[in-house]
């Protein structure tokens, strides 16, 4: 198989949907100050809006309006939610968020220059990566890595195993 590199935007499929586009993701903390203290002064995020008494902060995490609002469970339109129980989901994040680097090293020396704490670089060889775990307050989980497939060489292989599929 010879595939042949697409044009298309990575992430979009103009025939299902032209105009959307990932705008934010949502994590819910406990402890919202020491979330948003360390977001924005550890990890480098730009604070764009923070309500402190409604514990709400957004940040920019990606160029291109990509954002991460960091909340606590009890903001408002979440406070009437009587299904949720804190003891039964230890995570702050119930979601890992991994970013994409260019340069795994020179971030990492970045990141340790801010006083990050991190865990080891591991080596991911059969799924084509390599990432570090940033070590935030208890609770929060993102990682930095960087994708052998995010190659327009690689990228062109994905998308034509895609269309084969269909």
């Amino acid at each position: 198989m010879n595939p042949t590199p697409t044009t298309q935007t990575p992430g979009l499929n103009p025939s299902v949907n032209p105009t959307m586009r990932l705008y934010m993701i949502e994590a819910t903390v406990r402890d919202h100050a020491a979330a948003v203290s360390w977001l924005r002064d550890v990890v480098g995020f730009a604070l764009l809006w923070h309500d402190v008494p409604r514990r709400f902060a957004l940040f920019e995490i990606a160029p291109g309006g990509v954002h991460l609002a960091v909340k606590t469970r009890s903001s408002n339109h979440l406070a009437a939610d009587t299904t949720w129980d804190p003891s039964e989901q230890p995570l702050a994040f119930p979601q890992r968020i991994t970013f994409e680097t260019d340069d795994l090293e020179a971030t990492v020396a970045a990141l340790s220059a801010r006083n990050a704490r991190l865990g080891p670089i591991t080596d991911h060889p059969d799924e084509g990566y390599r990432k570090v775990k940033l070590l935030p307050p208890p609770g929060v989980e993102l990682e930095v890595a960087i994708f052998g497939w995010t190659s327009d060489k690689v990228r062109g292989s994905i998308t034509a195993h895609a269309a084969e599929a269909r």
